[in-house]
């Protein structure tokens, strides 16, 4: 039987802070809107948080034009300042490699983030996984390392 392709994105990065720091950061609504945009044109619109095991989230980000791309999804995983596990789901159906939700857009993709010490820092690793096709992962990968870079810099 072939092996099955899961069209896995994997980002680790380091931080000059400890994992609580960087988990409450990563938790936060007002630290959020600072650091999590996909590029230099966007801005942040709604960003709505319930870290907890069932709880909802929505992330609201505006393009240049005023586009919204919102995200939504629910925690499955909550370990304070170790692991989060949560869905991602984008509402207007867009997987961000051209199709649609009616094409297998993107829906109940999963994240999963481990905050684990590494000397006086954090090592963060950053998994999103269930991606309908790879041009969907790369596409992901410039805004999650841009989203991530960001976050490296709030953290200096």
């Amino acid at each position: 039987m072939p092996a099955t392709k899961t069209h896995q994105l994997q980002l680790v990065r380091t931080f000059n802070a400890t994992p609580e720091e960087v988990y409450a950061a990563w938790t936060s609504p007002e630290a959020i809107k600072v650091f999590f945009k996909p590029g230099n044109d966007f801005t942040m619109g709604r960003v709505d948080m319930d870290v907890r095991v069932g709880g909802y989230y929505t992330i609201q980000m505006l393009s240049k034009e005023g586009k919204p791309h919102t995200a939504t999804g629910m925690f499955r995983d909550v370990v304070p300042n170790k692991k989060l596990v949560y869905t991602w789901n984008r509402l207007d159906g867009n997987d961000c490699g051209g199709n649609s939700a009616e094409e297998g857009g993107l829906k109940d993709t999963l994240i999963t983030i481990e905050f684990r010490p590494k000397g006086s820092g954090t090592e963060m690793v950053f998994t999103h996984d269930l991606f309908p096709n790879d041009t969907s992962r790369d596409a992901h990968n410039k805004g999650w390392t841009a989203i991530l870079d960001q976050f490296v810099r709030y953290h200096s």
